[in-house]
């Protein structure tokens, strides 16, 4: 039986050993001591979790897992960090869709049990199904709603926004697209109008979840899997943040006072994400599992030895769109200043 394959990138060689040391008997595990060296690995590998350092010359992790999103879109990614940055950590969220948040020192059998979680989920998902999501993500920010969804899903599919802001004037034209917004007024209607009608999206103050901000999210994720969720933050902190990534592996966390580009991006690129998530039900039923399962053992996953590297998985996002500028900037990242 294969093992999935981890790539852990710290600058740090004696925590790359212990690494090593620690998932060797589970998977197979390639070290990279910087962001170059990782990129590097991942056009020549298949990748199905990348844990990154974020404090490193050059490349820090935040930027080095929005790079490897783009390159190798099927790889799950985990942010590891000894220090408690909370725009590190909103920032890798926000760009690197990180699947958790993980702090030095870390507790040797939550590790195994969150990489073995994420090689898990990343094994369900086809090479070029998360290609084309990835490459419909970064499009959908560009594009108005009506570019990346049809008619007949806009019709089918809603938004829906707990929040005593302004989050809602923020979304007219998602609105006037045709996909329907929809201001709820408190936490118990949001739960009863997820059972009840198709929704894609929900933004939430986080003020208005009250003091068990993860549960709820743990809660909402497990039982709808395919709905993205967008935290406003009113008094962001990073134990709130941590604790909401890790629960129910929210899509964004956008601080107020809300920027309008972002709402708007962020909810667009959600929509796509969504629909992706609606098309692929045995991803689904893994995500579910991974948010249920308090523990997972004698962990054997199944494996299509036929996996395009990680240079073929970035041709198939730049044939699906998004690339291009993405290869500009690898270029120059490799290529000698002038």
């Amino acid at each position: 039986m294969k093992q999935p394959t981890v790539l852990f990138i710290d600058d740090e060689p004696r925590v790359l050993r212990a690494m090593q040391r620690l998932l060797r008997p589970h998977s197979k595990v390639l070290l990279a001591e910087s962001g170059l060296e990782a990129l590097e690995i991942l056009c020549l590998e298949p990748v199905d979790v990348i844990v990154c350092d974020q404090r490193m010359p050059g490349m820090n992790g935040t930027e080095v897992l929005a790079e490897a999103r783009r390159l190798s879109p099927r790889s799950m990614r985990i942010l590891l960090t000894g220090y408690a940055d909370l725009d590190a950590a909103i920032n890798a969220l926000n760009q690197g869709h990180i699947y958790r948040y993980l702090s030095k020192p870390w507790s040797n059998d939550a590790l195994i049990e969150t990489v073995q979680d994420a090689a898990r989920i990343a094994m369900a998902t086809p090479v070029e199904a998360a290609a084309v999501e990835v490459a419909d993500e970064i499009n959908a920010e560009q594009e108005s709603p009506s570019q990346f969804l049809s008619e007949s899903v806009r019709r089918d599919v809603s938004v829906l926004v707990l929040d005593d802001g302004n989050a809602i004037k923020l979304l007219d034209p998602i609105n006037q697209a045709g996909i329907r917004v929809e201001a709820v007024e408190n936490l118990d209607t949001l739960l009863i109008l997820l059972e009840q009608q198709a929704v894609g999206v929900i933004l939430v103050n986080d003020q208005l979840l009250g003091m068990s901000a993860d549960v709820v999210v743990n809660r909402i994720r497990s039982e709808h899997p395919d709905v993205m969720m967008i935290i406003l933050a009113q008094h962001a902190d990073i134990g709130q943040l941590s604790q909401l990534i890790n629960a129910g592996s929210i899509y964004r966390f956008l601080p107020v006072p809300l920027s309008s580009r972002a709402v708007l991006a962020s909810t667009k690129a959600a929509l796509a994400r969504h629909m992706h998530l609606r098309s692929q039900p045995k991803r689904r039923q893994i995500e579910r599992q991974s948010l249920e399962a308090a523990a997972h053992t004698d962990f054997e996953p199944q494996l299509n030895t036929d996996i395009p590297k990680s240079s073929e998985n970035a041709d198939l996002l730049f044939r699906h769109g998004g690339r291009q500028s993405w290869w500009r900037r690898l270029f120059g990242l490799f290529s000698p200043s002038t």
